[in-house]
């Protein structure tokens, strides 16, 4: 069966447009591919982290083994993962380290007026600053042992 008469809910853009096979698939796909590919590459670089820092390593797997309790790893439990400060931090310091998505860019859908007065057009594209994109040079700026947790960037 092809073509929306057959579709159970009809799928539009943000316009209203009805969706083409193709563009059904084509946000399946990115949703499927991109997906894996952002996980996947996060997971490695926090692994590459502990490998590096195996100090970092020891202490995660303390702090894991202290939650867990004797319990097998199929019995981990949502809330057992507020009880992991310091593995949370290390994997969150790997994600600022190593970001999966390192730029976003977004098209304007309406003319946006800034405080200055100046006006960004309906149709721009525009590339919003992350957070942590300045991370590694603020990392910088700070002494050794900020955040002691983690290594620092002399």
């Amino acid at each position: 069966m092809q073509g929306p008469e057959h579709r159970f809910y009809p799928f539009q853009d943000e316009d209203g447009k009805e969706l083409s096979d193709e563009d059904i698939r084509a946000e399946a796909d990115t949703f499927m591919f991109e997906g894996h590919d952002t996980t996947s590459s996060g997971l490695s670089w926090v692994l590459f982290n502990l490998a590096k820092y195996p100090e970092y390593q020891e202490k995660c797997r303390e702090e894991i083994q202290e939650v867990m309790k004797g319990r097998e790893l199929e019995e981990l439990e949502w809330d057992d993962l507020t009880q992991l400060p310091f593995t949370t931090m290390c994997i969150k310091e790997s994600l600022r380290q190593f970001p999966p998505v390192t730029l976003v860019s977004r098209r304007c859908t309406e003319d946006i007026k800034l405080p200055d007065g100046r006006v960004i057009p309906k149709g721009a594209h525009c590339v919003p600053l992350r957070a942590g994109a300045l991370s590694h040079y603020v990392a910088t700026l700070l002494p050794i042992g900020a955040w002691p947790c983690l290594p620092q960037v002399p």
